[in-house]
């Protein structure tokens, strides 16, 4: 690959690098075939038994070791294979969780790209799921707060109180004139005292809906103690652990908008792989154990790259403030010369 010039001194070039999740299905067979008039094709009922499928590419095709590494290199490596990709055969309390995402990025995915492009910073880009916007056990979150100190709330880490650029522990000290409260929670009462926030008044734990409402808090927060310790910039400033922990290792995270799949170019990359799986479909799990594969290795790498161009021909269209689905959207973004849609690949 040949690196950008002109770069200033220890700076890397950065690597685009898409991820998404996506289910295959044994039964999910060809959408159109010949048939005589009348017929129906006899098909098992259901859609089968699935495997997920978690996976990323970047625009010179799929995340993997290069080539010129032979699998007896991967070992002392330490990879485990010479793709970032993870299958899930999921069911019998056996699904895709948060744990095993981050795991699958910071144990699978990010040493086969530093093995892949070691000059390069990558660029993570993930969509708006629950899976990658999770928190660490002991992330500043107020939601597992409880007003009072003790209980069963969980041990969180330091806060940071900006207005006096000091630390601030969530737990009480180990030798507190308290003992029955040393080494446990503080509560959110505590630690808005501490900072100076807590009201002469009081404040409830969370605001009483009122007129039907879900809740009666105000807008602008100040009304409860949950609305005054989640505007504190510590807690504010909270990131997910899949971003601490991609930027802790020095890599850059973007999440898309909420709704917006059309810039996640990995979509397009799925829509031909699931073609190829139902082009040659044999309704067996057994089947698609071994399809799948077959199906992800299909795409060629000059597609992913024009996945990725139409993407960035959609972000420059937004940009220009052009709206979506308009005749001047689908000029800007669709150059094909043919410009009919196989619909039976959706």
């Amino acid at each position: 690959m040949i690196l950008p010039q002109n770069l200033a001194a220890g700076e890397k070039p950065h690597l685009p690098i898409a991820h998404d999740e996506s289910i295959f299905r044994s039964n999910d067979g060809k959408r159109q075939m010949w048939m005589e008039n009348g017929k129906q094709p006899l098909r098992p009922k259901g859609q089968g038994k699935g495997i997920m499928v978690s996976d990323f590419i970047h625009p010179g095709g799929r995340l993997r070791v290069p080539d010129q590494l032979s699998n007896a290199d991967l070992e002392p490596l330490g990879l485990s294979g010479r793709f970032a990709t993870e299958y899930l055969e999921y069911g019998k309390d056996n699904y895709w969780t948060s744990e095993k995402m981050i795991r699958q990025v910071l144990d699978v995915a990010l040493p086969v790209f530093r093995v892949a492009f070691p000059d390069f910073v990558g660029v993570w880009i993930f969509d708006n799921s629950s899976n990658h916007g999770c928190f660490a056990p002991n992330a500043l979150r107020v939601e597992k707060l409880n007003l009072g100190p003790g209980g069963k709330q969980p041990h969180l880490r330091d806060g940071f109180i900006h207005g006096q650029q000091a630390s601030q522990s969530m737990q009480f000290p180990p030798d507190y004139d308290k003992p029955d409260l040393a080494g446990k929670p503080k509560g959110m009462k505590q630690i808005l005292k501490e900072r100076g926030l807590w009201s002469a008044e009081g404040l409830r734990l969370d605001c009483r809906p009122s007129d039907g409402q879900s809740t009666s808090c105000r807008p602008e927060g100040g009304c409860c103690a949950r609305k005054v310790l989640a505007a504190q910039r510590d807690f504010r400033e909270q990131k997910g652990q899949l971003r601490e922990e991609l930027e802790a290792r020095g890599q850059v995270v973007l999440f898309l908008p909420k709704f917006h799949c059309e810039l996640n170019p990995i979509e397009a990359n799925w829509c031909q792989a699931k073609w190829y799986c139902r082009e040659n479909c044999d309704y067996t799990f057994s089947g698609l154990r071994a399809m799948v594969p077959e199906a992800l290795a299909s795409v060629r790498n000059s597609s992913i790259l024009g996945f990725w161009n139409k993407v960035y021909r959609i972000i420059d269209t937004y940009r220009a403030g052009v709206t979506y689905g308009t005749e001047d959207f689908k000029n800007r973004v669709y150059k094909s010369h043919r410009r009919i849609e196989d619909k039976s690949k959706w």
